[in-house]
């Protein structure tokens, strides 16, 4: 599985990312990733490798589902991740392998992860909607996050 197409900006006292896929499911997925990989989850977990800035695992140990329903794909994003980020905290995991399926206004997915001791970069408080954008351009779908740090 390839790493998710983002990239951070500096974004003052906050972490934005800009998320980039070729489907809205792959791009709340990548979402997810992106969030847990800005963080630089600190693991020991005898089948994951360091890859650059990406964290490749043969075997995940915790596995969550998550159902969401909202009216629109911002409002969907935002309640995703945050449950996401809650489970990771309440856990004290990372999720590398995330599957989504959204219908209409629901969101199913089932987080594939690791424990984790710690944090190499700031850990994110939540999800907000500042600067929120979810968007289809042409053939590809975009997506900008601000989390609160």
């Amino acid at each position: 599985m390839n790493g998710p197409n983002f990239h951070l900006i500096s974004h003052t006292a906050d972490l934005k990312i800009e998320v980039n896929a070729e489907s809205l499911e792959q791009l709340f997925a990548d979402c997810a990733r992106a969030m847990f990989l800005a963080m630089k989850p600190r693991i020991k977990h005898p089948d994951c490798l360091q890859v650059g800035n990406d964290l490749v695992c043969q075997k995940f140990s915790c596995v969550h589902e998550i159902t969401v329903n909202e009216p629109d794909h911002e409002l969907l994003l935002v309640d995703f991740l945050s449950e996401a980020l809650y489970l990771s905290d309440v856990h004290h995991e990372t999720y590398l392998d995330v599957q989504v399926k959204i219908s209409g206004n629901q969101l199913k997915s089932r987080l594939s992860g690791v424990p984790v001791v710690g944090w190499d970069a700031s850990h994110i408080k939540a999800v907000t909607y500042s600067d929120l954008v979810v968007e289809q351009c042409d053939e590809q779908w975009r997506a900008c996050v601000v989390f609160d740090i």
